[in-house]
């Protein structure tokens, strides 16, 4: 965390292999003027649910600057297990829902996985859609807890009333499917459709 408490981006660095720390009952530092305690504190201010005529659903967006590195909220939902994660995604599948199943994997595909599912509890984290070329970051952050919340960070400096995207598989390192729905994100590196990997 820098001075502010924003995040140090560091580019092109892989989403898999860093997570963040936060301060919490066991510090001493006072709760009021902490600075690392950006996710503890809830949502930043400003962010506004609209209908996003790129991807012609519901988004989230932005109506002030959001410097790189800044905390923008947290993709908040009901903890799943494997199995039940992937029962829904076949239940979810056989209907043609959406899917609001986010897999967060640390260290790799083989080691700490935590899944959250906004659908029926959540919060604003759940409209981001994604990008091929996004402009917000996903990082699992600790807080009291050794499960991890999953943070959305601004991964480049954001303008007021810009669209916040996600990469839904992770982004740069991304190697899963592009079998899933097609893209609209409009990105020249958009790679046609939305990932659906596999858990």
């Amino acid at each position: 965390m820098r001075v502010k408490g924003e995040l140090v981006v560091i580019p092109n660095e892989s989403q898999q292999f860093r997570s963040i720390l936060e301060c919490n009952e066991l510090c001493e530092c006072q709760i009021s003027k902490c600075l690392n305690r950006r996710v503890q504190y809830g949502p930043r201010q400003k962010l506004e649910v609209f209908e996003s005529p790129l991807y012609k659903s519901k988004g989230l967006r932005t109506t002030a600057y959001i410097p790189s590195g800044a905390f923008i909220c947290e993709y908040a939902g009901e903890l799943l297990t494997l199995s039940e994660a992937q029962k829904r995604i076949q239940i979810i599948d056989e209907n043609c829902q959406m899917n609001y199943i986010l897999c967060l994997y640390e260290h790799s595909k083989t080691r700490l996985i935590t899944i959250v599912d906004p659908s029926k509890r959540g919060n604003i984290g759940r409209y981001l859609n994604h990008s091929c070329q996004p402009n917000c970051k996903i990082l699992p952050v600790r807080t009291n807890c050794p499960i991890p919340k999953i943070g959305i960070f601004a991964k480049r400096d954001i303008l007021a009333n810009e669209e916040l995207c996600f990469h839904y598989a992770g982004g740069d390192n991304y190697n899963g499917m592009l079998n899933g729905k097609p893209c609209l994100c409009g990105s020249t590196h958009c790679n046609g459709f939305i990932p659906n990997t596999q858990i």
